[in-house]
């Protein structure tokens, strides 16, 4: 999936990529997104969910949220 992998290499600036990895197939799973026909409710969903885990398990040296929530955005467009 070209969405995953774009979200993935995101992630990866603060993650390693079975992480980030993980972070993005456990908000899949368990929220029964569907990444490649999202509406624009669904992808500020998506976004949202993954900021929230990101924040959860923040990581030193982590970037902003604002900045976050771009980029996802950006990638999932």
């Amino acid at each position: 999936m070209a969405v995953t992998a774009r979200l993935n290499n995101i992630l990866m600036k603060d993650f390693s990529e079975s992480v980030s990895s993980l972070l993005i197939k456990q908000t899949i799973y368990k929220h029964g997104l569907k990444l490649n026909s999202l509406n624009n409710d669904g992808k500020t969903k998506t976004v949202n969910l993954i900021v929230s885990d990101y924040k959860a398990i923040k990581p030193i040296g982590c970037v902003s949220v604002v900045q976050l929530k771009k980029d996802l955005r950006l990638a999932i467009k």
